[in-house]
């Protein structure tokens, strides 16, 4: 599968449309209902990511494309405005480039990742009746040793992104003003694939920018984050090691007889702010994150992902990143 994950919502002009109001923007997991989607994720990365494979193979990877079929379903009701829901990894592929030295051995990896996954791997997530996601986990892989926890950590963290297509904050009690509402916290969206996680802020509004029982959301956000990786410098304190000025753009659109997102786009840009170490000797290399969702109909059969990859960089990087 070649890198490509956009299909031209963001840049369609869904932007321009003014602000309208909406009610019945709340998410309904009730009964028996179970939903696919069909999730991706294109990563472009300012530092290595390392995958493992569970006997004698490793490879850092530049960039990659992971796209999922998940199945979900809620498990628990956890009081008025929360569900636990079961998200079950229906099928998997990747696309990844390494440095020149790593080259060769990301698709033996990728595919022993596969089949972890899609042999009982499935993601609990705590999700709020607001479009929130307050706390997700990998389960159903092996975390019998160190280095098995390891390679669970990255593939949770991987899934994370596809995952955080989910993650949108809807408006109070379901209706939406005329004007943007805010969300009150940074979206997954705007996260790193980070062992150490993400810290920072961002300011991030959305808006209704078509009504009807499908109301299309336009959303808007900017803020200074970075992986949680902390240094010391000269006075004795420590500080982020990285923290990047990202951009966020995204477009969505609402079932609300249903209670579901649909569609979900959106693009997450940006470069390391002057004092990252990544910035040292120049602008430095961005942080790049395309992610899509989409509600396959029930019934309808799931396209299939095709296999896993190992690909060509689609950018150059500088700083000796590719060696």
């Amino acid at each position: 599968m070649r890198f490509s994950v956009l299909t031209g919502l963001i840049l369609g002009g869904l932007w321009a449309s003014p602000a309208a109001a909406a009610d019945g923007l709340v998410w309904n997991w009730d009964g028996d209902v179970k939903r696919t989607y069909l999730l991706r994720s294109q990563v472009l990365l300012p530092e290595f990511m390392q995958f493992n494979k569970e006997r004698n193979r490793d490879a850092r990877v530049t960039e990659f494309l992971v796209s999922i079929i998940t199945t979900c379903n809620a498990t628990e009701k956890l009081g008025k405005d929360k569900y636990e829901l079961k998200c079950v990894i229906d099928d998997f592929a990747m696309s990844g480039s390494p440095p020149k030295s790593d080259a060769g051995k990301l698709t033996a990896i990728f595919d022993e990742m596969d089949a972890k996954l899609v042999d009982g791997g499935w993601v609990q997530i705590i999700f709020a009746t607001d479009g929130r996601i307050m706390d997700y986990d990998l389960e159903g892989v092996d975390k019998s040793n160190t280095r098995n926890r390891s390679i669970q950590e990255n593939m949770r963290l991987l899934l994370g992104r596809v995952f955080a297509s989910m993650d949108m904050q809807l408006p109070k009690k379901g209706v939406a003003p005329d004007v943007p509402w805010e969300q009150k916290s940074s979206p997954l969206a705007m996260h790193f694939p980070s062992e150490f996680g993400t810290f920072g802020s961002a300011d991030v509004h959305h808006q209704i920018t078509k009504a009807g029982d499908s109301p299309e959301i336009a959303t808007s956000g900017r803020g200074t984050l970075g992986p949680g990786e902390f240094i010391s410098v000269r006075t004795g304190s420590d500080r982020l090691k990285n923290q990047y000025d990202l951009d966020y753009r995204g477009v969505a659109v609402f079932d609300t007889k249903s209670g579901t997102l649909t569609e979900h786009e959106y693009l997450v840009e940006g470069m390391p702010t002057p004092s990252s170490m990544a910035a040292e000797g120049g602008e430095g290399v961005g942080y790049v994150q395309m992610t899509r969702l989409e509600l396959l109909p029930e019934g309808q059969a799931a396209p299939a992902l095709g296999p896993n990859e190992e690909v060509a960089p689609t950018r150059q990087y500088a700083s000796g990143l590719q060696q």
